[in-house]
């Protein structure tokens, strides 16, 4: 996910994604698209005010996706999908929103330029964790991918939208405790955090404060989109996929191959 582009500098991408409809459309052997959308374009679903899932179904009201340009483009490719469908029906071209995924189950390698390794990077850097209230759904990626795999290969029609995130929540508190235990950091304010990472991060010479790159983020959309308050629903995936039905929480182990990569 990039938090800096603005919606315009995505202009290639809606041609291309156009481009690929087009040739779905002309394919004489079942063409299938499954677009890889994100969270970011339900973040502000009204559901998520109302403490409901958000349905796999189309949005059709741009000030349902969060205020940056990564995830307003998400929203314009989502409508492109829906007006290529409305004017071919027979097209085969889906597109699934996915919530955050994690690092390999196997491997522990996570992009570093994500929010959560950078929270969790600047946390060394200013000597302090972050108290969170809430859920966290994380999904590993290898369980992300096998369950695309699942979708784009089943035999059934595909429907107009999936959602592909962990239906497993586990507390914060539980992965802030183990995080906290084994990078012996304490666990500080929310708000407290925040002014470290802005006024104390880059003091502390040759330590990285990736977080700060962020801070409108981590300001404005972190608590409401990563503890709990947008939840997807994933009931008709699910009952596609067998790797979804198989998630479950992230384990201690997998916690440990994460924390070895952030050292």
């Amino acid at each position: 996910m990039s938090f800096k582009r603005s919606l315009h500098t995505f202009e290639p991408q809606f041609k291309t994604l156009q481009n690929l409809l087009k040739l779905c459309h002309e394919a004489k052997y079942g063409a299938r698209l499954l677009f890889i959308s994100s969270i970011g374009v339900v973040g502000r679903h009204p559901n998520t005010f109302a403490n409901k899932p958000v349905p796999e179904d189309p949005v059709r009201d741009c000030q349902s996706s969060l205020g940056f340009g990564y995830s307003q483009a998400k929203y314009h490719c989502e409508q492109i999908i829906n007006r290529a469908l409305e004017q071919d029906t027979r097209l085969e071209a889906s597109y699934v929103r996915i919530g955050q995924i994690t690092g390999s189950q196997h491997f522990g390698l996570w992009n570093t330029e994500e929010h959560v390794p950078a929270l969790l990077r600047t946390s060394q850097t200013i000597g302090a964790l972050p108290h969170l209230d809430g859920l966290a759904s994380w999904l590993p990626i290898d369980i992300a991918a096998a369950t695309v795999s699942e979708l784009l290969l089943d035999t059934a029609h595909l429907r107009m939208v999936y959602h592909v995130e962990n239906p497993v929540r586990q507390p914060w508190c539980e992965l802030l405790g183990y995080l906290s235990a084994h990078l012996r950091l304490p666990i500080i304010p929310y708000k407290e955090w925040l002014s470290r990472m802005e006024t104390n991060g880059d003091s502390v010479t040759g330590s990285p404060n990736p977080a700060k790159n962020l801070r409108d983020f981590f300001k404005n959309d972190f608590l409401h989109m990563s503890c709990g308050s947008v939840v997807m629903s994933t009931t008709s995936t699910a009952s596609v996929s067998a790797a979804l039905r198989s998630a479950g929480p992230v384990s201690p182990g997998t916690l440990l191959l994460y924390i070895e990569q952030w050292r």
